[in-house]
């Protein structure tokens, strides 16, 4: 089991990125409402751009209250094609570039290839059918 941890703390600001992400700040206040360790593996996690999940809760929040899944992600079946493939591609441009920029452009542009593709397609039967009538 991952180690988890929590702290005290106000949202500041929530905005959203051009991406569709959101980024939040958040407020902790003093420090020392964290344990050496926690605040370690905090600025490990965060110096090396480590995704981890943050959960929200107007009260503490045990362990068994958690519904850490072990199937998400790019590999999350209940989730839509369109959130399935969004999803792919937000992991594709974040181990290509190391970021999620232009992660909406990408998927724009895989939905016209796609698109065009099946246009193509059905133009080729279209044909493929005259031809033989």
């Amino acid at each position: 089991m991952p180690k988890i941890f929590q702290v005290k703390c106000q949202t500041e600001r929530v905005s959203t990125l051009a991406n569709n992400c959101l980024s939040i700040l958040l407020h902790t206040g003093d420090t020392s409402r964290f344990k050496p360790e926690e605040l370690t593996e905090l600025f490990r996690m965060a110096n090396e751009e480590k995704e981890f999940w943050v959960a929200f809760s107007e009260m503490k929040v045990k362990e068994e209250d958690l519904d850490v899944k072990e199937n998400i992600g790019i590999d999350d079946k209940s989730k839509t094609p369109h959130q399935r493939l969004y999803d792919v591609l937000l992991a594709y441009q974040k181990t290509k570039t190391g970021k999620f920029d232009n992660t909406k452009e990408l998927y724009k542009n895989v939905m016209n290839r796609i698109c065009e593709t099946y246009i193509d397609k059905i133009r080729e039967l279209e044909d493929f059918g005259k031809i033989n009538n």
